[in-house]
């Protein structure tokens, strides 16, 4: 692991740190006939900063060998959350939304709209007008989707919890359908 500055930061200062840890890998290759990897942190100015720039480090080696590459320059960048659904096994994915849509998911259910119901009332932070003015229909046909909801489930759509995991469900589901 070597402390490096990240693209955002300095190009140049980055392009040549790479260049330079390439030169060092094909040496090795040719000295040793073995490979080696590197991973690179942001660049830390106080002391303090390095125990997290070799956390990052880690990660980025840690990336670079989910790649498969047995040989490989990798830099540390922060994972937003397709990035972190990507590195679960797609079993684990479809067995959570299996588990959190449950009755959701079934043919029967989805014509009446509620999983469409429950994603736009999610996106729109649970506000049952901004929702029924989205999919155009009446509040109350909001209220009565949402009933309905709860009731498959046997969740409250107030609790929080099962808000996320309904979301993060969702989310998978368009994850998985646009790979």
């Amino acid at each position: 692991m070597i402390e490096g500055e990240s693209t955002d930061t300095d190009s140049g200062s980055f392009s040549s740190v790479q260049l330079a840890l390439e030169l060092v890998q094909e040496h090795v290759l040719r000295q040793f006939k073995r490979t080696v990897s590197f991973g690179i942190s942001n660049i830390c100015y106080e002391f303090w900063e390095v125990l997290e720039a070799h956390g990052e480090a880690v990660n980025a080696l840690n990336s670079g060998r989910l790649s498969g590459s047995r040989q490989f320059v990798q830099t540390y960048q922060a994972k937003d959350l397709s990035k972190l659904l990507r590195m679960i096994p797609s079993e684990d994915l479809i067995e959570f939304c299996e588990y959190t849509l449950q009755k959701l998911s079934e043919p029967s259910v989805s014509e009446l709209g509620l999983v469409q119901t429950l994603a736009v009332y999610l996106e729109t932070h649970c506000q049952i007008s901004e929702t029924a003015k989205r999919l155009y229909v009446h509040r109350n046909t909001i209220i009565y989707r949402l009933e309905k909801i709860e009731e498959l489930l046997g969740k409250n759509l107030k609790d929080p919890d099962t808000t996320l995991h309904l979301r993060l469900a969702l989310r998978i589901q368009h994850t998985l359908q646009t790979s």
